[in-house]
């Protein structure tokens, strides 16, 4: 037999929802006010010296990673328009496949590493993973967002680790 919730726990579960619901929202909304006071503090840094790119790449990136805090607040309890949530999802993990690169040339310009085939790999790659969202939009999201972000950490790590030892 089909069972259903009474009406106080569906209640109960739905105000459980909203509460997540706005923690989230209030998270990603402090971390977007971080990211752009970082990135305001950064841009001010590559207009007084524009020679330094690395004052540059951490504007944008955090900028991006800014933008991105502010969608995902958006895109919390977003359930009326499907199709609006699923674009948000979708532009969510452009922004951070876009900014994690420039995360990487970021650290590439302070370290000073001039390789960067595995860099373009890695554009490669990002793509790919970006167009799997259009095969499958919840693998594709965890592979451009979640995925993607893991292999450019690792990297970076790598190059740290390569930047050490010379």
């Amino acid at each position: 037999s089909l069972y259903l919730n009474s009406f106080q726990t569906a209640y109960v579960n739905y105000q459980h929802y909203a509460d997540q619901n706005v923690l989230m929202a209030n998270i990603n909304g402090a971390f977007a006010g971080i990211f752009l006071i970082i990135s305001l503090i950064y841009l001010v840094y590559f207009l007084f010296d524009r020679n330094q790119k690395v004052n540059l790449y951490y504007f944008i990136f955090s900028t991006i990673v800014c933008c991105s805090n502010i969608a995902a607040a958006a895109f919390y309890d977003n359930i009326q328009n499907v199709a609006t949530q699923m674009w948000t999802g979708f532009f969510i993990a452009i922004l951070f496949s876009i900014g994690f690169l420039f995360m990487l040339l970021l650290i590439y310009a302070l370290l000073k590493y001039k390789s960067r085939v595995v860099f373009k790999i890695l554009v490669l790659t990002g793509v790919v993973f970006l167009a799997c969202i259009f095969v499958n939009d919840v693998w594709g999201f965890i592979l451009a967002s979640n995925v993607f972000i893991g292999i450019c950490m690792l990297e970076a790590a790598r190059v740290s680790i390569v930047a050490l030892k010379s």
